[in-house]
């Protein structure tokens, strides 16, 4: 385990969410067991994506350093990698962050995304979150990965920003959706800030992924303002066998 330093700023956001705890006990979001938000037993349980994997999006494959879709169409961002599969606790748990509101969970699960970060030894000048549509967050009324990437970035020392890249229209939900409709829906959906982030080393961060479009024309975004390399990491990772993120 990665010896953190914790920020002042984070402790206390942890002993805040420490006393929320007390007075309001938490059930597990993987398992349902009382008592934690996300209890060890489901953190156990949280597979790693293993095997040989794609240089650039990730996705598991048989030979070779890189998938024959990344070699045909080569991604905006420098890598992509998912910190697990999207399946059993975290699946649950990353749904119930979604669409429950549930930000507590969110700081729970931090520590392991920053652990995961820093072991692909990277060192970005800025995080940023893969941003909502504005009529969604409205509706939903928080980004579920900023509750994930800024206590993650506090607890590495990175600085965050929560407006350097944003949507600057509408998309349809990507579920159900094929991969040539995937990227066209979110194709020229994002624009970022350049005065954030241009000449500067970019982590880009999202709870899950499946075939890394979203990803892809958020990178290209945050390189068109002039950012020198972009590097992605998801929370999960569908594969083509598994369910696809609702």
């Amino acid at each position: 385990m990665l010896p953190i330093q914790e920020s002042f700023e984070y402790r206390l956001q942890k002993g805040l969410w420490q006393i929320a705890n007390l007075v309001y006990p938490p059930a597990c979001a993987g398992c349902g067991k009382l008592g934690q938000v996300f209890c060890q037993q489901c953190a156990s349980q949280t597979i790693p994506l293993a095997g040989r994997l794609c240089q650039k999006c990730g996705d598991p494959i048989s030979r070779g350093e890189m998938c024959p879709d990344c070699l045909a169409h080569p991604p905006s961002y420098h890598q992509l990698r998912a910190l697990a599969e999207y399946k059993g606790p975290i699946r649950n748990g990353l749904r119930k962050l979604k669409y429950k509101g549930d930000l507590g969970l969110g700081f729970a699960l931090a520590p392991m995304l920053a652990q995961f970060a820093h072991g692909l030894e990277i060192s970005p000048d800025l995080v940023c979150a893969v941003p909502l549509g504005k009529d969604r967050l409205r509706e939903r009324g928080y980004n579920q990965v900023d509750a994930l990437a800024k206590p993650m970035a506090s607890l590495l020392g990175w600085r965050f920003s929560t407006n350097a890249v944003w949507r600057v229209r509408e998309t349809r939900s990507q579920v159900g959706l094929g991969v040539r409709e995937r990227r066209e829906n979110v194709r020229n959906a994002f624009e970022a800030d350049p005065g954030q982030v241009a000449g500067k080393k970019i982590l880009l961060v999202d709870d899950t992924t499946t075939t890394g479009a979203t990803l892809d024309f958020a990178s290209w975004s945050i390189i068109k303002a002039g950012a020198t390399i972009v590097t992605c990491i998801a929370y999960a990772k569908a594969t083509a066998q598994q369910d696809q993120p609702i």
